[in-house]
């Protein structure tokens, strides 16, 4: 899913108050000039009080928190950052616009009178984040070209989903005129799915308590704002786990099968006897060897892995180079899902008359997984197990 946010600045011969309507704040300095942010999702926009966690490859959306950065073209032909100062803050600057947004919007736009100098030439970023945005640290900017800016992950904390867009250049004009300006926002992150059936009680006569989906070196921390690349894991985190799911205690075992009811939040529905879980994760470039990149292991109540299969690609990705499609770099806006389940809240898809059922991964078989992809991200993976 896509989130577009129009910037429009107008500069206006007239100093008069502007009227407001409930989903439009408007003041008018003396020079008339303005700025008017609209959020427009291209197909719906779900909101919620809280961040989202993954159980399906349903491209929902949970932004409750939008900002708006200003970068200056300097003499050097970089855009660089810059404070704004409004006519509503007086000469007090401000980091960026802020986007209000109320639970329930659909469509809001937000007008600011800014104080900006005719013939400057700015490009904006656009940041929306969930209600967990706290897990990120706060956006360093000062004296960063727009091109440097990234989102870091803060210590301990796991990765939220996150989304940006970068506007072309606008140029303040000397008259009265209206400028539009898209900025188109995409995830930042990538969304990993994990969803299995049949899972064996025992491995060599050692119980199996968890399925866990690892990766193969230590994820990233950091996303490049503008190139959607990832990079700087924690030096000092050597944990590699993406998802972890644990047996219910209560399971029984029916001829070497676990039975049981996974708890899941409200709304959220799974086949029976199965383990569905997910996670958001910064961009990953593709191991340059080894065996795999993500991987699928049934562990012991220690943690320790007791049978193990390798996670495919089911379509080599652009600038991947391995044909066997099992290193391959995990890309932002990007779904990787090991087992298909296309809504939360359904096990047969969200349309009755168009079937579209859920397919965890049978882990009873010897077999290749593959991941796969849902086209409601910009690609969705459907992974597979070997």
């Amino acid at each position: 899913m896509k989130t577009k946010v129009i910037l429009m600045a107008a500069v206006a011969a007239m100093a008069s108050f502007t009227s407001c309507s409930k989903d439009e704040t408007s003041i008018q300095d003396a020079k008339g000039t303005e700025l008017v942010f609209s959020l427009a999702p291209k197909a719906g926009l779900t909101r919620a009080d809280d961040g989202r966690d993954v159980y399906s490859s349903e491209a929902l959306q949970y932004v409750t928190d939008m900002k708006v950065y200003a970068f200056k073209k300097n003499a050097d032909g970089n855009y660089v950052y810059t404070t704004v100062t409004t006519v509503e803050t007086g000469n007090t600057p401000q980091s960026g616009y802020d986007v209000p947004w109320e639970k329930g919007d659909l469509k809001h736009e937000y007008k600011v009178t800014p104080k900006l100098t005719e013939g400057d030439v700015y490009k904006f970023l656009a940041v929306g984040l969930d209600a967990d945005k706290t897990n990120f640290d706060e956006i360093v900017l000062d004296s960063k070209k727009i091109e440097e800016v990234v989102l870091a992950i803060k210590a301990n904390s796991k990765c939220r989903e996150a989304f940006a867009g970068v506007s072309e250049e606008i140029t303040i004009p000397s008259s009265a005129t209206q400028l539009k300006v898209n900025i188109t926002l995409n995830r930042v992150v990538a969304g990993i799915l994990g969803y299995f059936k049949n899972i064996p009680a025992k491995v060599a006569d050692v119980d199996v308590k968890s399925i866990a989906v690892v990766m193969y070196t230590k994820p990233n921390t950091t996303v490049n704002l503008t190139t959607k690349i990832g990079a700087i894991p924690f030096l000092a985190d050597t944990e590699k786990t993406l998802i972890s799911l644990a047996i219910p205690a209560d399971a029984t075992v029916k001829n070497g099968i676990y039975e049981f009811t996974q708890t899941l939040p409200q709304g959220v529905v799974a086949v029976a006897n199965s383990l569905l879980g997910g996670a958001f994760a910064m961009p990953m470039v593709a191991p340059t060897n080894g065996t795999y990149t993500l991987q699928v292991q049934l562990r012991n109540n220690a943690g320790d892995a007791l049978k193990t299969w390798n996670v495919k690609i089911d379509t080599k990705q652009a600038d991947d180079t391995d044909e066997n499609l099992r290193l391959y770099s995990l890309k932002a806006n990007h779904f990787y899902s090991i087992g298909k389940k296309v809504s939360d809240g359904s096990i047969v898809g969200p349309d009755p008359e168009k079937p579209d059922p859920d397919q965890p991964t049978d882990l009873s078989k010897d077999q290749d997984i593959v991941i796969t992809v849902n086209p409601a991200w910009e690609t969705v993976h459907q992974m597979g197990i070997e």
